[in-house]
């Protein structure tokens, strides 16, 4: 099927005539299915921050620069957890210096193997 009908889709041919894949329309398909939209409203400085963000730091869209500053958060909300559960777990050993020599005797043994 090749005409309006294509040209409505954005569909291309190759010489043979076989329709070729949208890249565009696979890389939509495969982000859109698990990705959930949501609008932020922002004053104007931070907008400005946000784009200047998005240049300087060579991120391709503001969305890429939030969804990074989300992660992140994450990151750091799970290592506050694990600090406040480790805290909770009762006292710990204490740091001496053969404390510290056991530890550098563990990296030694866990690099060579």
């Amino acid at each position: 099927m090749t005409g309006q009908a294509d040209a409505v889709r954005g569909a291309s041919r190759d010489k043979a005539g076989h329709p070729r894949p949208s890249v565009t329309n696979f890389a939509m398909a495969s982000t859109m299915a698990t990705m959930a939209t949501m609008n932020v409203s922002l004053p104007d400085g931070l907008k400005k921050f946000v784009e200047a963000q998005v240049s300087e730091r060579n991120y391709g869209t503001s969305s890429e620069f939030i969804r990074d500053l989300i992660r992140r958060e994450q990151g750091r909300t799970q290592l506050r957890a694990l600090l406040v559960d480790g805290m909770a777990s009762g006292p710990g050993s204490e740091m001496d210096e053969p404390y510290f020599e056991r530890m550098r005797e563990r990296a030694r043994s866990s690099r060579d193997g």
